[in-house]
């Protein structure tokens, strides 16, 4: 079976690269990147590089997620280091404009 996998590293200068063979890839530290992390409270936005092509592009992507809270599995990609950043800094916007969930005495 053929695979359409393409692996990505992500390079000093937060550009990405393309490598070639799964195992060269998996043993590569820059593979799996945090970008940045953000904690608030029990939750934590966190944006890493994947260093895995999108299956109908070929591209590496970038992804945001929130876990905990009510957005927990957020979830949002995109392509470049900087829109990364702006992707990051919108989660945690998101997650603070969030109505917080009051519970009344006796519920």
């Amino acid at each position: 079976m053929e695979t359409h996998l393409r692996y990505w590293i992500l390079k000093e200068n937060n550009e990405p690269e393309e490598i070639f063979g799964t195992l060269t890839w998996a043993g590569n530290p820059r593979s799996h990147v945090r970008i940045d992390a953000t904690e608030e409270g029990n939750v934590t936005i966190s944006t890493v590089f994947i260093g895995l092509g999108d299956v109908f592009t070929g591209r590496p992507f970038f992804e945001t997620m929130i876990f905990g809270g009510r957005l927990d599995l957020y979830q949002e990609r995109c392509g470049t280091y900087a829109q990364a950043l702006e992707q990051h800094k919108l989660a945690v916007e998101l997650h603070k404009a969030m109505p917080k969930r009051r519970i009344k005495e006796g519920d």
